[in-house]
């Protein structure tokens, strides 16, 4: 072999030393699983725009009232959707007053509170309530304000806020109440931030309400905010990419997706910011959004953007979200330097609707190498939805001080690679 080609093997060589490196401290990871829709099995039982809507007992959501589109027909009846079999069927009795753009959320004990929306030319004040057992409609306490296309959310002591929404031509309100249902009436409480009619809102996994986007008195809104049950009052949170209205729901992974038009955002609760997912919206407006078993979303009703004609009963969609891997770090406290502490547990569980796929483990961090893997049984398994693997950590101090590293998780969910604190305190 020449001087050139011992030369050209010795530089390759050193390029697959250095990429073998490169790999052992970053895996790669797999094309990441996004989320996508899948139809129903069956056909809402009518075209509805803008219909009130909220999950009621065993699986099922109730959708009522809404717009027939190009007849301007208001609609007073409902439908029931059952996620067990993916069907629609519908509700003999009927809604106190025809409604769209009305509000919806569950009660205590499986009944479904109706707020507001629009009758025609009348906005409306008054609710009602859709019995879950008995299939009817009884009329309850009327809120202080007419109210057309509000944020509602129920509350974790039972109650439900009620924010926002139009009166008529003045425009979007800037103002909320609260309905309990033990009296059947509405209070006031604390004021948003903004002016907002149509915005999403999303119960977060610690009971405060994620509103989002919206029309506001100056134009479709990108901003949020979030309220606060204990102290009922609202403030300012991260902003979405970009602006847009349209309704929102929780995930079981803390975050909560917002469908608009013809794009998606993400929530994230720990953080408090906006992520663009990639896939795409339904291009459809006056659509709702209602959480369902296992990580999916109902996403039903609507019409076509931009002014299209209404989507055919035979395309309600099932938004089926991502892997998504969810866990707590730890905190070994305090520890011997030189000594091993016992091991810790880190439990993973898959908080996505698709199948967790976990690659590889390892361990990063300035100070990762005083902390170990004692066992690993994460890496090479697949989660379904709510499954949990685990893996054994401990620490063995070099030195006093504060100590420092990642847990890292590659796998095909498309946050990865996720990390997970770990921590001690060396003495």
């Amino acid at each position: 072999m020449g001087k050139h080609g011992r030369n050209r093997r010795v530089l390759g060589l050193a390029v697959a030393a250095i990429a073998a490196i490169a790999c052992a401290v970053a895996p790669a990871s797999a094309a990441a699983t996004e989320a996508f829709f899948e139809p129903t099995a069956g056909a809402m039982v009518e075209n509805r725009e803008a219909p009130a809507a909220a999950p009621l007992p065993g699986g099922k959501v109730l959708l009522a009232g809404g717009l027939v589109l190009f007849t301007g027909t208001y609609l007073d009846n409902a439908e029931v959707f059952a996620s067990s079999s993916g069907t629609f069927s519908a509700v003999a009795a009927t809604m106190t007053v025809p409604r769209r753009a009305a509000g919806a959320a569950a009660l205590p004990g499986g009944d479904v509170l109706i707020v507001g929306g629009r009758n025609e030319g009348e906005y409306l004040a008054s609710a009602e309530i859709f019995g879950s057992e008995s299939e009817t409609f009884s009329v309850t306490g009327s809120m202080s304000a007419p109210r057309s296309g509000p944020a509602v959310a129920a509350l974790p002591d039972g109650r439900v806020l009620v924010a926002g929404g139009s009166e008529g031509l003045e425009g979007p309100l800037a103002s909320a109440e609260i309905y309990d249902p033990e009296s059947g009436e509405f209070a006031p409480t604390g004021a948003p931030v903004l002016a907002r009619e149509n915005a999403g809102a999303a119960v977060l996994p610690d009971g405060r309400i994620l509103i989002t986007g919206g029309l506001g008195t100056s134009g479709t809104l990108k901003s949020a905010e979030i309220f606060d049950p204990e102290t009922e009052t609202f403030s300012a949170t991260g902003s979405m990419t970009k602006s847009g209205y349209g309704p929102a729901a929780p995930l079981p992974d803390g975050t909560a997706v917002f469908f608009s038009q013809e794009f998606l955002q993400i929530f994230n609760s720990a953080s408090e910011s906006f992520t663009k997912p990639a896939l795409a919206a339904l291009p459809r407006t006056g659509e709702v959004a209602v959480p369902l078993s296992g990580a999916r979303v109902l996403v039903a009703a609507g019409r076509k953007v931009p002014g299209g004609p209404p989507f055919p009963k035979t395309q309600p969609m099932i938004y089926v979200s991502a892997p998504s891997p969810v866990g707590k770090g730890i905190d070994f406290g305090k520890v011997p330097v030189a000594e091993t502490s016992g091991p810790e547990t880190l439990t993973i569980t898959n908080k996505g609707a698709q199948a967790l796929e976990i690659e590889a483990a390892s361990l990063t961090g300035p100070d990762a190498a005083e902390f170990e893997i004692v066992a690993d049984g994460c890496s090479g398994e697949t989660l379904a939805f709510g499954a949990a693997c685990s893996l054994k950590i401990s620490v063995t101090p070099a030195s006093a001080g504060s100590l420092s590293a990642s847990l890292q998780l590659v796998d095909n969910a498309p946050t990865s690679p996720q990390s997970f604190a770990l921590s001690a305190k060396a003495e």
